[in-house]
């Protein structure tokens, strides 16, 4: 087993270090993912699997919905998001 350090940033964001995606060939930019809590100290990371009842139409659908939420100033979260990685901070 290889254990890895990360920082948790602002509104909750890790990034996953990059040993971790030279090991796991499945970790990549835009790869959906499934995160169980396990108890309340722990959670683990696997790759979405499709199921019958959980289609990528779907899993666009809730996306959609994700980036339809406004903030302040009726910022959408995928303009905050865009402007965040541009001009946000570490």
């Amino acid at each position: 087993m290889n254990t890895y350090t990360a920082v948790i940033r602002d509104r909750n964001q890790v990034t996953l270090p990059q040993g971790i995606s030279a090991l796991l060939p499945w970790i990549k930019s835009t790869s959906p993912i499934k995160i169980t809590i396990t108890n309340p100290h722990t959670i683990t990371i696997e790759p979405h699997v499709a199921t019958a009842t959980s289609t990528w139409d779907e899993l666009y659908a809730q996306m959609k919905t994700v980036r339809s939420f406004k903030g302040k100033n009726d910022t959408s979260l995928s303009d905050f998001i865009h402007w965040d990685r541009q001009f946000g901070h570490d």
